[in-house]
């Protein structure tokens, strides 16, 4: 433990304290100077408290991540079952929705639940009648069960697989 992990909080109950007690001198003064007096010290008392909570929350240990303007917003993707079969097979197309869209482009990665073998990947293309992106299966895989998929953010129109924003599995049917 730090020497300054145990001082801290004695040093902001104590100045709470004092605080509290100022504010308590401010409400039941009985004259005007005394509560000018008062209400001078009670500035510098939250001025201090202001300064130390300021230090406490920049230090490098915090557990609050780092937040910019410049943050990508994070998207949030489903697959719609009213949308899409329970067991899909060729011909059959996947249905994907994505809110709050931080990136341009969209990948996916169809693989099987080893994480051995890639089916399929590709760009997300956009349904023509809803606002879904679609995924359809031309060719058979050959392989009945459950098979992973991946999303990915991508920034330009490529399959780069920048960053991974979605993961799930679903059942596939070659027909075989």
């Amino acid at each position: 433990m730090k020497l300054k992990d145990l001082f801290s909080p004695i040093v902001l109950i104590v100045l709470g304290i004092a605080f509290l007690s100022v504010s308590l001198w401010v409400l039941f003064g009985k004259n005007s100077t005394s509560i000018n007096k008062a209400i001078r010290l009670k500035y510098r008392l939250g001025g201090i408290i202001l300064s130390l909570s300021f230090f406490t929350a920049c230090e490098k240990d915090t557990i609050i991540p780092e937040v910019t303007c410049y943050a990508i917003a994070i998207s949030t993707v489903r697959i719609p079952e009213e949308l899409n079969k329970s067991e899909l097979s060729i011909g059959d197309t996947l249905f994907i929705q994505i809110l709050n869209s931080g990136f341009p482009n969209y990948s996916y990665s169809l693989i099987d639940s080893t994480k051995q073998i890639v089916f399929q990947e590709g760009l997300l293309q956009m349904a023509d009648n809803s606002n879904c992106h679609i995924i359809p299966f031309k060719e058979s895989f050959g392989y009945t069960g459950k098979v992973l998929i991946d999303i990915y953010g991508e920034n330009n129109n490529e399959i780069n697989k920048n960053q991974l924003i979605f993961s799930s599995s679903f059942v596939y049917n070659s027909g075989l």
